[in-house]
């Protein structure tokens, strides 16, 4: 039996938590270290070899902040992962109103290229970078399943795979530069993001928890990189006598946001 809930609500954007609920690492845009403490290696290949996943997000993300815009891979002992980011520009305006308007407008678009970056970047991985898919079907199916709520199927195609990690994205790190007037946003996506939330489309978003999906709903518009209008359906898996799934429509009603990152 399936139960549907539908709620409606009008979030303020407060009371978020201080990381993210991935275990890997914490973002930096939600408070987690920028520095890369260990020794990271950038492989010919591109894929860079760290210690730890938060060195080795860091050195992908401002390898790629250097470069504008771009793609990583990223290994390290207990996983992989890949980082996809973007810059945009803004023009200031002598009107408040024009110059809030456009910086937020930056912001959302710096995250829709950072996408567009991973899409590009998960298409084309090749060499060691496919081996390393292959090395890891295992546990990129259980994040899948997980993610899907497919049971007893078992993806081999890496194009699939791949395309399955395009939808377990995080949002890393989104840093201001006024005295260049641009914003930079990047993105994180590993098996154990994708496990936690699969954007499935544009407008529906399937999470580990219902309470997981709403706090990745409100980074995101608090991040700025989401404008806090339209609306999300949240779908998670839960084990019950009466129903095996429950789905939240968020609906964005705020017409303006107050943000550090403005």
């Amino acid at each position: 039996m399936v139960g549907i809930g539908l709620l409606f609500l009008v979030l303020a954007l407060t009371g978020l938590g201080s990381a993210s609920p991935i275990d890997q690492f914490i973002a930096p845009v939600d408070g987690g270290p920028t520095v890369v403490v260990n020794v990271v290696v950038e492989g010919q290949d591109g894929i860079i070899e760290a210690q730890t996943a938060q060195d080795g997000f860091n050195y992908a993300s401002k390898a790629i902040r250097s470069m504008k815009d771009g793609f990583r891979q990223v290994l390290f002992p207990s996983g992989f992962g890949y980082v996809a980011g973007a810059t945009e520009y803004y023009e200031v305006s002598e009107n408040p109103n024009a110059a809030q308007q456009n910086l937020r407008l930056a912001y959302v678009s710096a995250f829709t290229k950072a996408k567009l970056e991973l899409t590009r970047g998960l298409g084309g991985v090749r060499g060691r970078g496919r081996e390393i898919l292959q090395e890891h079907l295992s546990e990129i199916n259980t994040a899948m399943r997980s993610a899907y709520n497919i049971s007893g199927q078992y993806v081999e195609d890496l194009d699939q795979v791949a395309e399955g990690l395009l939808r377990g994205y995080v949002v890393y790190e989104v840093d201001h530069d006024p005295e260049n007037q641009e914003v930079y946003v990047s993105i994180v996506t590993t098996p154990k993001t994708l496990s936690a939330i699969a954007n499935v489309s544009g407008s529906v978003i399937r999470c580990a928890s219902i309470d997981h999906g709403i706090d990745y709903v409100l980074r995101q518009v608090s991040y700025g990189v989401v404008p806090p209008v339209g609306g999300k359906v949240l779908t998670s898996q839960v084990r019950s006598r009466f129903q095996d799934h429950i789905t939240l429509v968020l609906l964005l009603l705020q017409p303006s946001i107050e943000s550090d990152q403005y």
